[in-house]
């Protein structure tokens, strides 16, 4: 990878060792960032981030004294849900360090005996960590899209649609009790009420299983209204409606049911 593909990237560093910041400079430079803000400050750093909002954070992370600071400044930015891409400063890489380090997202731990090779691999791999925290951040945005769009074809489906006079209804499937078929019409039952529909049973046998089922030649029930099946008198009652199951249609309907013997 070139370093001048990395003059876009704005880097703060927050280090107290003079000499340790005009190197990190120099190596910066060298690299091909010069959107540098540098502080030895703790409490100049925030107010520097602030307002040149880096991708990346070079931290001073010695455990001690103000090495605290620099853990303590990502986490603080890192609730703020900014994106920003953190490499930690220590002067021995311990395992102290590191098990307390890596707690912090989208970081690395480098020690200060710093060369332009190290640094270049801490950068390429901050770079790769924005990168995935953008794809990732983009994966949701799209799920969430998707999600969106499902919900809306799920409530399309939910409905449908009767003619009364020049307009439609609609109605939800789910306060619909049972259809039933009478003088070449369809009906749906909801509440007290009958809708007429044109559309067979057979046709919304096919398109409304398995909330709907068949239990005759003339009703197709929705599962959710039932009460109670009598088999011996070949009935199912619906919503206090005694409706009968036809013979040939008896094994197919209890055999969608979950009957529990």
């Amino acid at each position: 990878m070139k370093t001048s593909t990395y003059s876009y990237l704005k880097v703060l560093v927050l280090e107290q060792d003079e000499a340790l910041l005009q190197l990190l400079k120099i190596l910066l430079q060298e690299i091909g960032i010069s959107q540098v803000v540098t502080t030895k400050e703790p409490q100049d750093a925030f107010k520097a981030y602030r307002s040149l909002q880096p991708d990346i954070c070079i931290l001073n992370a010695d455990l001690k004294n103000q090495g605290r600071q620099g853990p303590n400044l990502a986490a603080k930015v890192q609730r703020m849900k900014c994106k920003t891409s953190f490499i930690f400063l220590v002067s021995n890489f311990e395992y102290e360090a590191y098990q307390k380090l890596k707690t912090v997202s989208s970081s690395s731990v480098i020690t200060k005996e710093l060369s332009k090779l190290k640094l270049l691999q801490a950068i390429d791999h901050a770079v790769l960590q924005l990168e995935n925290s953008t794809l990732s951040q983009q994966r949701a945005g799209l799920q969430a899209l998707q999600s969106v769009a499902q919900d809306q074809v799920k409530n399309n489906e939910d409905q449908l649609f009767f003619r009364i006079g020049d307009s439609f209804r609609s109605i939800n499937k789910s306060e619909i009790k049972f259809f039933y078929a009478d003088n070449k019409l369809t009906y749906a039952r909801v509440g007290k009420r009958n809708f007429p529909t044109n559309v067979q049973l057979k046709t919304l046998e096919e398109t409304l299983n398995p909330t709907f089922l068949r239990c005759h030649k003339k009703y197709i029930v929705n599962v959710s209204f039932i009460e109670s099946i009598r088999i011996k008198q070949g009935k199912v009652k619906v919503d206090n409606e005694l409706l009968s199951i036809g013979y040939s249609y008896r094994k197919q309907f209890l055999n969608q049911l979950n009957l529990l013997k």
